[in-house]
């Protein structure tokens, strides 16, 4: 009887943290898929529905690789074939952007981060997906943008700097090296450097309105 109870309280433990697991995939944010040594889907949470447009019986059992596009999915099985004969990873335990393929085609920028598990002698992998798309169209957007800024400026011969004080980063635009017949990245310590490149007359000027800033960022801390 006391086996039996002992049997019993174990198996009800492993049931419960089972279901705490499953309860904790389908919450998060991020698209979370189990596979097999051979590719096979073996789990595939809400997020990954959402992200990818299937559900999940129509991904489990199937090779992972249909969630990609070329050359990623012609390439996969090869990879996997060879991450266990030589165990040298790619992908596994580190992250990277690659690319995913909806059901409907679509191809789409992905943050892709696989970890492996071994569980009962088995081999599984299990990758976190984040959708990167809006990421990558604000990326895009501000690189035309600082393009657009950089060929304005060329044109009306202006130039501009930017200085974060709080977190000191520094950065001369290239129309602006130009007229201060810089280097590209040449420069040093940013309150030298705006120091240096004013007029003598005005030094005195920057310097006060550099040490107010410096002083009311100090205070509201």
């Amino acid at each position: 009887a006391r086996d039996t109870s002992e049997r019993n309280r174990a198996a009800r433990a492993l049931i419960n943290r089972d279901e705490q697991l499953q309860g904790i995939l389908e919450t998060v944010v991020d698209g979370v898929v189990t596979i097999d040594a051979q590719g096979h889907v073996l789990s595939f949470n809400r997020a990954a529905e959402k992200i990818f447009g299937y559900r999940a019986n129509e991904v489990i059992g199937q090779n992972i690789k249909m969630l990609m596009p070329d050359p990623y999915q012609s390439e996969h099985d090869g990879y996997l074939a060879r991450y266990h004969e030589t165990r040298k990873a790619h992908i596994i335990g580190h992250g990277r952007e690659v690319h995913g393929q909806r059901k409907n085609g679509t191809v789409f920028p992905i943050e892709l981060s696989v970890s492996e598990l071994r569980r009962d002698g088995t081999t599984l992998f299990t990758g976190v997906v984040r959708d990167i798309t809006e990421r990558k169209q604000a990326e895009e957007t501000l690189r035309k943008s600082e393009a657009s800024l950089a060929n304005a400026q060329r044109i009306a011969s202006l130039g501009n700097w930017d200085w974060d004080i709080e977190s000191n980063n520094f950065r001369l635009s290239d129309e602006a090296c130009r007229i201060f017949a810089l280097e590209a990245g040449e420069a040093g310590e940013p309150y030298e450097v705006l120091l240096r490149l004013a007029h003598p007359d005005d030094r005195e000027f920057v310097q006060k309105s550099i040490d107010r800033k410096s002083t009311r960022l100090n205070s509201s801390h």
